[in-house]
């Protein structure tokens, strides 16, 4: 059976949201019944501010490397999960928060209005990290039983080749070295 929440439990829950982009994504998701697959994918023209509307037109899906045109993880759809277009009334309230919050992170046409930057953790946001070219430059790990090699510095080196070249901390570990150790904190 589903289980919806009662206004009280939302309220308590959205009051204990870190930030306001979340708070934003809670509000929008409550207001318009999207799937999470949808809300990812919202883009600023998705929205009719004059009228308070919110299309939903594309979904967002994670697929491995070999089922993705550049090999990413996340991969978005110009359809729903139920292949349908759908438009809903959101409340007038929950429309400007919509628009602030596009406006207040300068997200411009054709991007995601919720990208992953704005829901980091703050004790992890401000740490370093490497760069898309430091990580190329830190090379792939040694070959797997399987014959795999992994990017060090990547999800998929963390995971399955065990690299630590970016720690569980969090923290950058040197570009220069390729070694894959634990990471000490």
């Amino acid at each position: 059976p589903i289980v919806v929440a009662t206004k009280d439990q939302f309220v308590r829950v959205y009051n204990a949201l870190p930030h306001r982009p979340a708070r934003v994504f809670a509000r929008l998701q409550v207001s318009s019944g999207a799937r999470l697959c949808e809300m990812v994918s919202f883009i600023p023209e998705d929205f009719d501010f004059e009228v308070d509307m919110l299309a939903v037109r594309r979904s967002t899906v994670e697929v491995t490397a070999k089922y993705h045109p550049i090999g990413d993880r996340f991969l978005t759809r110009e359809y729903t999960k139920n292949g349908e277009h759908r438009r809903f009334k959101v409340d007038h309230e929950t429309s400007e928060m919509a628009q602030e919050h596009i406006e207040v992170h300068g997200i411009g046409p054709g991007q995601v209005i919720f990208p992953v930057r704005l829901f980091a953790a703050t004790e992890a946001a401000g740490r370093d990290r490497l760069t898309g070219d430091e990580i190329d430059a830190l090379g792939f790990t040694d070959e797997l039983p399987n014959g795999r090699r992994y990017k060090h510095g990547t999800l998929g080196g963390y995971v399955t080749a065990k690299c630590r070249s970016v720690g569980a901390c969090g923290r950058a570990h040197s570009p220069r070295s390729t070694a894959c150790t634990p990471c000490t904190g």
